[in-house]
């Protein structure tokens, strides 16, 4: 797998590379019941990794640049969907042709700045078709007030995230998370039936997560 070795600090060159250097995947954070989550940062695990069924990605809006992560995402599932955001929708959209973009109406009560005063939609980009239409690309799930995602500032609605695992894999295939947060991917993987890995480099919204995936699972 070649990526660009300036992703990677002391990381050089190619995973063929990191092979002969020993470098191995970090042990896991938690692994049960075919969730495993890893603690530290998706850049320098993802080139690691075996490849997925799926992957889900809902990188941090402000604070980093991601141009460089689509590669890497790309080549670890074989169908992505990413919520970039919609200031950094044109940084995505320059990585390639999405397979189609949805609207998720999100009602949220956060600031827009100067163009416009609040931010009631975000941009669910698909780079690969679902394997059943949803029916709509609009997709109604508002924010609200969630339960149990303790101090993590912008989780993502469980009913969006089972929505989309819901449509884009099947029963018994793996769902991979590069910026789990406060674990809704891994919690709608565990209800549905699916096996996630999870990396998130933040380690008290691991605790969150270990936390909501202890929780009996309840039928949908």
């Amino acid at each position: 797998m070649n990526v660009d070795p300036s992703l990677w600090g002391s990381y050089a060159g190619t995973f063929a590379d990191w092979e002969g250097e020993g470098v191995t995947l970090p042990k896991p954070y938690y692994e049960r019941d075919g969730i495993t989550l890893y603690w530290g940062d998706c850049r320098r695990i993802l080139p690691l990794l075996d490849l997925v069924d799926f992957c889900f990605d809902d990188p941090p809006y402000v604070g980093a640049d991601w141009s460089g992560l689509f590669p890497l995402l790309r080549v670890a599932a074989q169908r992505l969907v990413v919520t970039p955001g919609a200031s950094n929708l044109a940084t995505w959209l320059r990585q390639a042709d999405p397979a189609w973009t949805y609207c998720w109406i999100s009602n949220a009560d956060s600031r827009g700045g100067a163009a416009c005063m609040n931010i009631g939609w975000e941009p669910v980009v698909a780079f690969d078709l679902p394997l059943r239409p949803l029916g709509t690309d609009v997709l109604r799930y508002p924010i609200g007030t969630q339960v149990g995602v303790g101090d993590h500032p912008h989780p993502k609605p469980l009913g969006l995230i089972t929505k989309i695992v819901a449509h884009w894999t099947r029963e018994g295939e793996v769902i991979l998370d590069p910026h789990l947060g406060s674990g809704t991917t891994a919690l709608a993987a565990k209800t549905l039936g699916r096996g996630c890995i999870g990396i998130e480099q933040e380690k008290r919204y691991l605790e969150t997560t270990v936390k909501r995936l202890a929780q009996e699972v309840m039928p949908l």
